[in-house]
C-alpha cells in the first residue's frame, strides 16, 4: 500500500484531472510546467516566472486545454524537489542496492530506467550528466516530464506512487567505481584554497 492510500489521498492515478493528481503526489510547492503534448518543449515561459502565478486559474487551463506532458522546474524553484535519472535497469540495481529506501520513493519511467524524485532536505550539488552517463542529477534550473507522452510516442508511467521521500544528499550512497562531479569539485576547491597537494616520501623529503 502506497503512502497516499495509507494517509486516505487519491493515488496519482485515478481519475480526475491530472494537475491536481501530481500536486496531490509531489506537493503543493512544486513548480509544474506544461509542454506540448510528446515533447518536452514549453508551452509557457517559466525560468522567470513567479512561483504565484502557476496557482492561478487561467495558468493551470493550459494543461487541460492544451492537453499537455507536465514537468516539473526541478530544486529550489519546488522546494528542492529534485530527480536522479536512470537510463538502464542495471544502473538502476546497482543503485538501489546501496539505496533500498530509495525503492519507496516515487518512480517514474519514460521510454527506459526510470526516474527517482526526492525532497533534498538541506545543500545538494549543481545540476550534472556525468561522463560515465550511469545517471544524470537534476536540480535546480532542470525540467523533468512526470506525466503525458513520452516523445519516443509511449505514456510516461508511475512506477511507485508514494510521495517523494525527504532525505539529506549526504545520506544517499553512490558505487564506489562511479566518478562523482561534486567530488571532483571538492578536490579543485581545496586546490584552489590551498595550493596544489604535495607527497612526502618516507625521508619525509617532497
Amino acid at each position: 500500500m502506497s503512502a497516499l492510500q495509507a494517509n486516505g489521498v487519491r493515488r496519482a492515478t485515478e481519475p480526475g484531472r491530472a494537475l491536481d493528481r501530481f500536486t496531490l503526489l509531489l506537493g503543493e510547492d512544486v513548480f509544474f510546467v506544461p509542454c506540448e503534448r510528446g515533447s518536452k518543449k514549453p508551452l509557457v515561459t517559466y525560468v522567470d516566472r513567479p512561483f504565484e502565478s502557476t496557482k492561478e486559474t487561467a495558468y493551470k487551463d493550459v494543461f487541460d486545454n492544451q492537453n499537455a506532458n507536465i514537468a516539473v522546474y526541478l530544486g529550489e524553484a519546488s522546494g528542492g524537489l529534485c530527480s536522479i535519472d536512470f537510463d538502464s535497469d542495471e544502473d538502476l540495481d546497482t543503485f538501489t542496492e546501496l539505496n533500498p529506501r530509495l525503492l519507496n520513493t516515487t518512480r517514474s519511467r519514460g521510454t527506459r530506467g526510470c526516474m527517482l524524485w526526492l525532497r533534498i532536505d538541506g545543500d545538494y550539488p549543481e545540476s550534472c550528466n556525468p561522463a560515465h552517463k550511469h545517471f544524470e542529477w537534476r536540480a535546480d534550473r532542470r525540467l523533468s516530464t512526470i506525466h503525458g507522452r513520452h516523445p519516443d510516442g509511449v505514456d510516461y508511467t508511475l512506477l511507485c506512487d508514494d510521495a517523494p521521500l525527504n532525505i539529506k544528499f549526504d545520506e544517499i550512497a553512490w558505487p564506489e567505481e562511479w566518478l562523482l562531479p561534486w567530488a571532483n569539485r571538492d578536490i579543485e576547491e581545496l586546490q584552489s584554497n590551498f595550493g596544489e597537494p604535495y607527497y612526502l616520501s618516507k625521508h619525509e623529503e617532497v
